[in-house]
């Protein structure tokens, strides 16, 4: 598969693609993706290069006619596993450049797109930044004295939770581990449902972060939390060491691990006593 040389309509097939395009400065085309249950474009992405495009729900059904509709000149592809989209398809459309975005260090598919693009200065220049601000954060961490056990993950009604695991394959496990930050006990490496009953086991938490979908609303999501008669009774929850965070943070993107980064360090105060 040979890039075009004067790329004027890139198209991502998932969010994490388009990130990348916009990281890298690649011109858009005027459709693009975004998953089931998602209201427009993540407000964290770079909003100038997003103006006047239209989000397309490309995942988990993906609309090739209406991608072919929107004329890309390049197809940025991070769905490349099994069961995937259908490369013969991408390939009428346009040049395709397909990875497995689910498998792995985000930053090792970011700097094998940008070389694709000849763009491996300017991947460069932004992984500078987010290891910059890994630093920060992780001397904030470290001030703190002992590591705080941190959870991420959803609160479910009925009581049952899901949390992110410690597996360097998510996004969330690689930043924690990165700052410094312990997984907790109950959590395994993998993505690790608890059920109501067996939420107590969180009591070595120390900070709760819940993911609410972007169409939910994160007041009424942490007040019944507050309200459920187990979850309740959680140390960091009758600490009011809990808070509500974008769920489109739990998928890996340039952006997305900076604005975690962003939203952490500011609550790592509430473990402070600020």
């Amino acid at each position: 598969m040979q890039i075009p040389g004067d790329i004027q309509r890139a198209f991502g097939m998932y969010t994490s693609d388009l990130d990348y395009a916009i990281t890298l400065g690649l011109p858009l085309a005027p459709v693009q993706s975004i998953r089931e249950g998602s209201i427009g474009f993540p407000d964290f992405f770079p909003q100038e290069p997003l103006q006047g495009i239209e989000p397309l729900v490309n995942f988990p059904e993906f609309e090739y006619e209406k991608i072919a509709a929107a004329e890309p000149d390049v197809i940025i592809n991070g769905l490349g596993y099994e069961g995937g989209p259908d490369g013969a398809k991408l390939a009428a459309i346009a040049p395709t450049f397909t990875y497995d975005g689910f498998d792995g260090d985000w930053r090792d598919d970011f700097k094998a797109v940008a070389a694709a693009f000849g763009k491996e200065q300017v991947a460069e220049d932004f992984l500078q930044q987010v290891n910059t601000r890994t630093g920060e954060v992780k001397a904030k961490v470290a001030a703190l004295g002992e590591a705080p056990t941190v959870a991420y993950g959803y609160y479910y009604p009925g009581g049952n939770g899901e949390f992110i695991g410690s597996e360097p394959d998510n996004l969330i496990g690689q930043i924690f581990a990165e700052v410094g930050i312990k997984p907790p006990k109950a959590v395994g490496k993998e993505w690790t449902e608890i059920s109501a009953e067996k939420i107590p086991e969180l009591s070595d938490v120390d900070l709760l972060m819940i993911a609410v979908e972007t169409d939910s609303d994160p007041d009424k999501e942490l007040a019944a939390l507050r309200k459920d008669p187990i979850w309740s009774q959680l140390p960091a929850v009758k600490a009011g060491h809990v808070v509500a965070v974008n769920n489109e943070l739990s998928y890996a993107s340039p952006h997305a691990h900076l604005e975690f980064l962003d939203v952490l360090e500011p609550n790592l105060a509430l473990l402070a006593g600020e």
